[in-house]
């Protein structure tokens, strides 16, 4: 029997989740193996990133170094940084 696969859980971050984030969930969501959410990490962002979302997700993307070290000033030694990819 051919094991089931699990779904990958992705979350974009940007720093106002209106254009780059946005932009990369509809994009993926397309995709049947992902499930995909997007955020942004500035104070005014249209949905603001939480600690949910961070332990939710399999890999967290960025889209700037600026946007990563902002993730580690809001959530420091959060397990789900091991898991941020810069793109």
């Amino acid at each position: 029997m051919a094991e089931a696969r699990r779904v990958r859980r992705l979350l974009f971050l940007c720093f106002q989740n209106r254009r780059r984030s946005a932009t990369a969930e509809r994009v993926f969501s397309k995709r049947h193996d992902l499930e995909v959410r997007s955020a942004g990490i500035g104070p005014d962002a249209l949905v603001r990133v939480n600690e949910r979302m961070l332990e939710w997700a399999d890999t967290v993307f960025v889209m700037e170094d600026d946007h990563r070290r902002a993730l580690a000033r809001a959530f420091p030694a959060h397990p789900a940084l091991q898991r941020v990819v810069n793109l």
